[in-house]
């Protein structure tokens, strides 16, 4: 049964065991005793500790205060923090013991020793689980002595419960089954630290150092001392000296304290170790921050927390290069001005002007077409190349001055890298440079043609072009021919000239007098051919310094290919058929062969035939025929079948007229197929043809018989089923 003693809760069973002892003052007579007054010993040390932390029972025992009953048969348990309360015998601390209460009362202790006979081996340290902390639990003894732990927050509690019989004294009085109890707690802290880390700069220039900042955080539940981080690689670590309550200094070196929830930022930097291509990055370095707690418990075994955080810093490179060149006679620096048989020279100074070394650095040249590579190497930054070319002949290389052009290229030292984009290669700004050899006057001419369209002339001018016409030559092609003159020498042009052998040119006032480089354009459209033919054209001039007379010429050739179509419509398969003339509708099929017999191919093919979409229905649909073929192919088309009947009069019951039209296939030919028509308007060259069918009514044979009677078809009656007359005639 529970006594008052079962209930008290103080950190020392002792100190319970002196409570009850007032509480127990004696009121009955000297030949009865007076029951409770039991007590549990138990005490623990550390009382402030860690999950995961080792508690030894430094007192267990079992006592009776004076003036109450005495007890025996006494038995004592000691239940951990856990809560696991079986097999019970295993947590049996003391057995069949008996208490004299007295005066003063009696305890029987296990710890310290010397251990009384009544005590048996448990288990005297306990490592302390997360799952014990504001544990409840029970426990009844084998008697029936029930006690109870309720949780409490942050705190693991051990327990120590005994029970006995009380020994009677006096007259009626029997042995009663009391228990006391001594739970002991033990306060958990959790000292926890967090760190973060994050770069100053996402992208930090090649070659300069990485600057890093962070905030390390107590965010466990006891002060935390010596609060300190350290970087890997090591690294240079300034604190702020406020934290973030606002009242706690904190040493710039770090090592300070921080209390529970409370904050304090830190900034650092390092040098990237290394050169070259190790200083590309990125860098990923590791941040440690460490802090240990404290307790006013002499007994409480200090833990120092860590938390870790990293940090990826990206490098940015800004890779640059730049040339400049110079070309100059050979042995005479700044001379520029050559005559034919003289050599030239090229200098190239090549520089790295970006922030990163430049690698595979090459100096690309075109001299007179001709494409050549420089290999100039690696460029540190900021080093400047010069390179030397030369002596280059200038024989055979024409009349024109000589501009060679170069770019330089490197490479970045460094990969690519997502978070900071950078070019992986450079090109450098082209640079020239031009020597001029002093050269006889010249005169260039070209002479192209094309299409005449509705919208104008074509753009894809060219020396030569082919059109289509009609076999007849009633539709010809037209065409544009340009004719372009230029002063293509280093001379002023006089007494220019410019003549056609088939066109008249005078309506392009060429001018007389061309200056160097000039170029002049005539534009003659609206030319109709309806043949082959090539034209000339004649450009002269003299230079005016020289007085050197200079001509040159260009031709333009045009091919016409001719275009045709025909066609043979037909009914019932010829172009004439007969029906009988009985009044009755005959199934007539009309039909038509179309047939490109001409050298293109032909496309909207289009059949005009008004005489068959009149007679209704199906025949309607002749109207959205349209056809391609290609040069030499057929095609016969069933257009729709009709029941045709003939007129009373026995002439013509069907008759029919068909005409076709067809242009060229620009999907299959690009050949030129505009013309220009009696109003000179731009239309498509057009070939036609028609074609027709009829179909014609017979009249029956008369037949004559002398008498009535039967008759033999088909010689002696019409139509062929009649078989009886009744008269002759």
């Amino acid at each position: 049964m529970k006594t008052k003693s079962s209930y008290c809760r103080t950190a020392l069973a002792l100190s319970c065991a002196a409570l009850a002892t007032v509480l127990a003052t004696p009121q009955a007579s000297a030949q009865n005793c007076i029951g409770g007054g039991m007590a549990s010993i138990l005490q623990v040390s550390p009382g402030t500790a860690h999950v995961g932390d080792t508690v030894t029972v430094t007192a267990l025992g079992v006592g009776v205060v004076g003036n109450v009953c005495s007890v025996d048969r006494g038995e004592s348990y000691l239940i951990y923090p856990n809560g696991v309360t079986t097999p019970v015998f295993t947590h049996q601390y003391q057995t069949n013991y008996s208490l004299v209460s007295g005066t003063l009362g009696q305890s029987k202790f296990c710890i310290p020793t010397p251990a009384d006979a009544s005590c048996r081996a448990v288990p005297l340290t306990y490592v302390i689980q997360a799952s014990d902390v504001n544990r409840s639990y029970s426990f009844t003894t084998p008697r029936g002595s029930g006690f109870v732990i309720n949780g409490v927050a942050k705190v693991i509690q051990f327990l120590a419960a005994s029970d006995a019989f009380t020994i009677p004294t006096g007259l009626g009085q029997i042995a009663q089954l009391q228990g006391g109890s001594a739970p002991q707690p033990v306060v958990i802290v959790t000292p926890s630290i967090t760190v973060t880390k994050q770069c100053v700069s996402t992208c930090t220039p090649f070659g300069q150092p990485i600057l890093f900042s962070g905030t390390v955080c107590n965010n466990g539940d006891d002060a935390l001392f010596g609060v300190t981080v350290t970087d890997n690689p090591p690294a240079t670590i300034v604190f702020s000296t406020t934290t973030s309550f606002g009242t706690n200094s904190f040493p710039a070196a770090g090592g300070g304290r921080l209390l529970p929830g409370e904050c304090v930022n830190y900034t650092g930097s390092y040098n990237p170790a290394g050169s070259g291509a190790a200083l590309c990055g990125p860098f990923t370095d590791q941040i440690i921050a460490s802090g240990t707690d404290s307790s006013l418990d002499p007994a409480f075994v200090p833990k120092t927390v860590r938390a870790t955080n990293s940090a990826t810093c990206h490098v940015s490179t800004a890779p640059a290069i730049t040339l400049t060149k110079d070309c100059f006679k050979t042995g005479s620096p700044g001379v520029r001005s050559l005559v034919p048989g003289d050599t030239y020279n090229e200098t190239f100074v090549v520089c790295n002007a970006g922030n990163v070394p430049l690698t595979g650095v090459v100096i690309h040249d075109n001299k007179n077409g001709i494409n050549s590579n420089i290999t100039i190497g690696s460029l540190a930054i900021g080093q400047c190349v010069t390179n030397n070319q030369g002596p280059f002949s200038t024989t055979g290389l024409g009349c024109l001055p000589i501009t060679d052009t170069a770019t330089a290229t490197g490479n970045n030292l460094c990969p690519a890298d997502a978070t900071c984009p950078s070019l992986l290669s450079v090109t450098s700004a082209p640079v020239s440079c031009t020597v001029t050899i002093t050269c006889p006057p010249k005169i260039c001419v070209t002479k192209e043609v094309v299409c005449e369209l509705p919208t104008g002339c074509a753009n894809n001018w060219s020396h030569f072009a082919t059109g289509a016409k009609t076999l007849d030559n009633s539709q010809c092609p037209s065409f544009c021919y340009r004719v372009r003159v230029t002063n293509c020498g280093q001379d002023t042009l006089t007494n220019v000239t410019v003549v056609d052998n088939v066109l008249s040119l005078a309506a392009c006032n060429f001018p007389t007098t061309l200056a160097i480089n000039q170029t002049v354009e005539c534009i003659v459209a609206g030319v109709v051919h309806c043949d082959n033919v090539t034209n000339t054209v004649t450009a002269n001039g003299v230079g005016v310094s020289s007085g050197i007379h200079v001509s040159t010429n260009d031709t333009a050739a045009v091919v016409v290919i001719p275009i045709d179509i025909t066609c043979r419509e037909t009914v019932n398969g010829v172009s004439f058929t007969q029906i009988p003339c009985d009044g009755q509708a005959h199934l007539i099929t009309n039909a038509v062969e179309v047939c490109n017999t001409g050298s293109l191919p032909l496309s909207d093919i289009t059949i005009f035939a008004p005489d068959i979409v009149a007679l209704g229905g199906d025949c309607t649909n002749v109207a959205n025929l349209r056809l391609s073929l290609n040069p030499g192919e057929c095609t016969n088309i069933v257009l729709c079948v009709d029941a045709v009947t003939c007129p009373t009069t026995c002439g013509i019951a069907f008759a029919s007229h068909i005409d076709i039209t067809a242009t060229v296939d620009q999907t299959k030919t690009n050949v030129c197929s505009w013309t220009r028509n009696s109003s000179n308007q731009v239309v498509r060259v057009t070939a036609s043809t028609s074609c027709e069918a009829s179909v014609g009514c017979i009249q029956p044979n008369a037949c004559r018989t002398t008498g009535g009677g039967r008759q033999d078809a088909p010689d002696l009656t019409y139509p062929d089923d009649v078989r009886y007359v009744t008269h002759g005639g």
